[in-house]
Protein backbone atom coordinates (compact mmCIF):
# COMPACT_ATOMS: atom_id res chain seq x y z
CA UNK A 1 0.00 0.00 0.00
CA UNK A 2 1.65 2.86 -1.41
CA UNK A 3 1.13 6.17 1.24
CA UNK A 4 -0.48 9.32 -0.56
CA UNK A 5 2.44 11.93 -0.09
CA UNK A 6 1.23 15.58 0.73
CA UNK A 7 4.29 18.51 0.08
CA UNK A 8 4.25 22.32 0.68
CA UNK A 9 7.12 23.87 -0.95
CA UNK A 10 6.81 26.81 0.84
CA UNK A 11 6.51 26.40 4.91
CA UNK A 12 6.43 30.13 6.15
CA UNK A 13 8.49 30.24 9.11
CA UNK A 14 9.67 32.98 11.66
CA UNK A 15 13.26 33.56 12.01
CA UNK A 16 14.15 31.85 15.48
CA UNK A 17 16.15 34.10 16.82
CA UNK A 18 15.78 32.61 20.18
CA UNK A 19 16.82 29.05 19.37
CA UNK A 20 19.90 30.29 17.36
CA UNK A 21 21.07 31.95 20.29
CA UNK A 22 20.36 29.54 22.36
CA UNK A 23 22.49 26.83 20.17
CA UNK A 24 25.08 29.37 19.92
CA UNK A 25 25.44 29.31 23.37
CA UNK A 26 23.92 32.60 24.50
CA UNK A 27 21.67 33.47 27.99
CA UNK A 28 20.71 36.89 27.76
CA UNK A 29 20.53 36.56 32.00
CA UNK A 30 24.07 35.23 31.66
CA UNK A 31 25.63 37.27 29.03
CA UNK A 32 26.66 40.11 27.90
CA UNK A 33 26.83 41.59 23.99
CA UNK A 34 28.28 45.22 23.28
CA UNK A 35 26.51 46.92 20.75
CA UNK A 36 28.37 46.22 17.23
CA UNK A 37 28.71 41.93 18.35
CA UNK A 38 25.06 42.05 18.40
CA UNK A 39 25.02 44.19 15.00
CA UNK A 40 27.30 41.49 13.10
CA UNK A 41 25.64 38.42 14.89
CA UNK A 42 22.41 39.85 13.85
CA UNK A 43 23.51 40.48 10.08
CA UNK A 44 24.64 36.85 9.79
CA UNK A 45 21.85 35.88 10.92
CA UNK A 46 19.61 38.00 8.92
CA UNK A 47 21.65 37.38 5.48
CA UNK A 48 21.92 33.14 6.36
CA UNK A 49 17.78 32.92 6.80
CA UNK A 50 17.20 34.54 3.47
CA UNK A 51 19.65 31.88 2.16
CA UNK A 52 17.02 28.93 3.79
CA UNK A 53 14.31 28.01 1.72
CA UNK A 54 12.01 26.03 3.91
CA UNK A 55 10.20 23.19 2.67
CA UNK A 56 7.92 19.94 4.05
CA UNK A 57 6.37 16.56 3.13
CA UNK A 58 4.46 13.85 5.06
CA UNK A 59 2.28 10.92 4.83
CA UNK A 60 0.13 8.94 7.19
CA UNK A 61 0.74 5.43 7.85
CA UNK A 62 -1.90 3.17 9.28
CA UNK A 63 -0.39 0.83 12.36
CA UNK A 64 -1.79 -2.60 12.19
CA UNK A 65 0.21 -3.71 15.33
CA UNK A 66 1.95 -2.48 18.24
CA UNK A 67 3.72 -4.79 20.59
CA UNK A 68 5.28 -2.56 22.99
CA UNK A 69 8.69 -3.68 20.90
CA UNK A 70 7.95 -2.57 17.26
CA UNK A 71 5.22 -1.58 14.84
CA UNK A 72 3.92 -2.97 11.85
CA UNK A 73 2.92 -0.68 9.74
CA UNK A 74 0.07 -1.46 7.14
CA UNK A 75 1.89 -1.33 4.40
CA UNK A 76 4.18 -4.25 5.57
CA UNK A 77 7.11 -1.94 7.25
CA UNK A 78 8.42 -2.83 10.79
CA UNK A 79 9.77 -0.42 13.42
CA UNK A 80 11.43 -1.64 16.04
CA UNK A 81 11.93 0.36 19.03
CA UNK A 82 10.46 0.12 22.57
CA UNK A 83 10.29 3.77 23.03
CA UNK A 84 8.33 5.03 19.98
CA UNK A 85 5.96 1.89 20.46
CA UNK A 86 5.31 3.43 24.43
CA UNK A 87 5.29 7.01 22.66
CA UNK A 88 2.39 5.31 20.26
CA UNK A 89 0.61 2.99 22.59
CA UNK A 90 -3.03 4.94 21.95
CA UNK A 91 -2.59 5.79 18.22
CA UNK A 92 -4.06 4.26 14.95
CA UNK A 93 -1.64 5.76 12.75
CA UNK A 94 1.75 7.34 12.11
CA UNK A 95 2.51 10.48 10.84
CA UNK A 96 5.87 10.80 9.26
CA UNK A 97 7.36 13.99 8.08
CA UNK A 98 10.66 15.57 6.41
CA UNK A 99 12.28 19.13 6.06
CA UNK A 100 14.79 20.88 4.61
CA UNK A 101 15.82 24.29 3.91
CA UNK A 102 17.96 23.50 1.22
CA UNK A 103 21.56 23.33 0.58
CA UNK A 104 22.43 27.24 0.61
CA UNK A 105 22.92 27.81 3.97
CA UNK A 106 25.33 24.88 4.59
CA UNK A 107 27.57 26.04 1.80
CA UNK A 108 27.34 29.30 3.25
CA UNK A 109 28.43 27.90 6.84
CA UNK A 110 31.26 25.87 4.68
CA UNK A 111 33.08 29.23 2.98
CA UNK A 112 33.03 31.19 6.04
CA UNK A 113 34.78 28.28 7.85
CA UNK A 114 37.08 27.97 4.65
CA UNK A 115 37.78 31.57 4.97
CA UNK A 116 38.63 31.31 8.45
CA UNK A 117 35.53 33.21 9.85
CA UNK A 118 34.70 30.36 12.51
CA UNK A 119 32.16 32.33 13.81
CA UNK A 120 30.17 33.37 10.81
CA UNK A 121 30.49 29.61 9.84
CA UNK A 122 29.03 28.45 13.40
CA UNK A 123 26.46 31.26 13.25
CA UNK A 124 25.09 30.14 9.51
CA UNK A 125 25.06 26.60 10.68
CA UNK A 126 22.90 27.03 13.92
CA UNK A 127 20.49 29.24 11.24
CA UNK A 128 19.64 26.43 8.93
CA UNK A 129 19.92 24.15 11.50
CA UNK A 130 16.92 25.77 13.65
CA UNK A 131 14.97 26.75 10.36
CA UNK A 132 14.73 23.13 9.93
CA UNK A 133 14.12 22.43 13.08
CA UNK A 134 11.33 25.19 12.88
CA UNK A 135 9.79 23.86 9.41
CA UNK A 136 9.14 20.77 11.27
CA UNK A 137 7.75 22.27 14.13
CA UNK A 138 5.29 24.53 11.61
CA UNK A 139 4.58 21.00 10.03
CA UNK A 140 3.66 18.87 13.17
CA UNK A 141 1.43 22.01 13.90
CA UNK A 142 -0.10 22.21 10.56
CA UNK A 143 -1.03 18.68 10.79
CA UNK A 144 -2.67 19.01 14.33
CA UNK A 145 -5.07 21.74 13.01
CA UNK A 146 -5.56 19.30 10.15
CA UNK A 147 -6.73 16.13 12.02
CA UNK A 148 -8.50 18.31 14.97
CA UNK A 149 -11.12 18.59 12.90
CA UNK A 150 -11.45 14.76 11.92
CA UNK A 151 -11.60 14.50 15.57
CA UNK A 152 -8.11 13.40 15.46
CA UNK A 153 -4.54 14.28 17.36
CA UNK A 154 -1.12 14.55 16.91
CA UNK A 155 0.91 12.97 19.84
CA UNK A 156 2.18 16.19 21.79
CA UNK A 157 6.01 14.66 20.95
CA UNK A 158 8.03 13.30 17.88
CA UNK A 159 10.50 10.91 17.49
CA UNK A 160 13.31 11.32 14.86
CA UNK A 161 15.73 8.66 13.97
CA UNK A 162 18.78 8.14 16.06
CA UNK A 163 17.09 9.29 19.32
CA UNK A 164 16.48 7.26 22.08
CA UNK A 165 16.10 3.42 20.88
CA UNK A 166 14.97 4.25 17.13
CA UNK A 167 18.04 3.10 15.24
CA UNK A 168 19.40 5.32 12.55
CA UNK A 169 18.49 2.89 10.43
CA UNK A 170 14.82 3.97 9.77
CA UNK A 171 16.39 6.50 7.72
CA UNK A 172 15.56 4.19 4.86
CA UNK A 173 12.19 3.42 5.75
CA UNK A 174 11.57 7.41 5.87
CA UNK A 175 13.17 7.66 2.25
CA UNK A 176 11.22 4.89 1.15
CA UNK A 177 7.64 5.38 1.96
CA UNK A 178 8.25 9.88 1.35
CA UNK A 179 10.11 9.21 -1.76
CA UNK A 180 12.19 11.54 -0.65
CA UNK A 181 14.61 11.06 -3.64
CA UNK A 182 11.71 12.55 -5.51
CA UNK A 183 11.70 15.78 -2.70
CA UNK A 184 15.23 15.97 -3.24
CA UNK A 185 17.06 14.22 -0.36
CA UNK A 186 19.64 12.13 -0.32
CA UNK A 187 20.88 9.55 2.28
CA UNK A 188 24.00 8.75 2.38
CA UNK A 189 25.83 5.36 2.79
CA UNK A 190 26.62 6.17 6.70
CA UNK A 191 22.69 7.41 7.05
CA UNK A 192 23.19 11.22 6.80
CA UNK A 193 20.67 13.31 5.08
CA UNK A 194 21.88 15.70 2.23
CA UNK A 195 21.15 18.28 2.03
CA UNK A 196 22.59 18.87 5.80
CA UNK A 197 19.90 20.85 7.24
CA UNK A 198 17.44 18.46 6.66
CA UNK A 199 15.13 16.44 9.40
CA UNK A 200 12.80 13.74 9.79
CA UNK A 201 10.01 13.05 12.28
CA UNK A 202 7.14 10.65 13.37
CA UNK A 203 4.41 11.07 15.75
CA UNK A 204 1.19 9.32 16.33
CA UNK A 205 -2.43 9.79 15.31
CA UNK A 206 -4.99 9.47 17.86
CA UNK A 207 -8.38 9.48 18.08
CA UNK A 208 -9.78 12.88 20.46
CA UNK A 209 -11.56 11.66 23.42
CA UNK A 210 -14.98 13.27 23.92
CA UNK A 211 -17.46 12.99 26.80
Amino acid sequence: MSADINIINIVPIRRPDREIMSRLGYNRHRNVMFHGHATRIDGIIESGFALCRPRGCWARVGIVENDSMALRLDDGTVIESRALAALLCDSHALWLAAASVGPDISQASSQALAAGDGAAGAIYDAVGSESADAAMDWLQHYMASHLSRAGEKLTRKRFSPGYSDLALAVQRDIFRILRLEQFGLRLSESLIIEPEKSVTAFAGIEKTITL
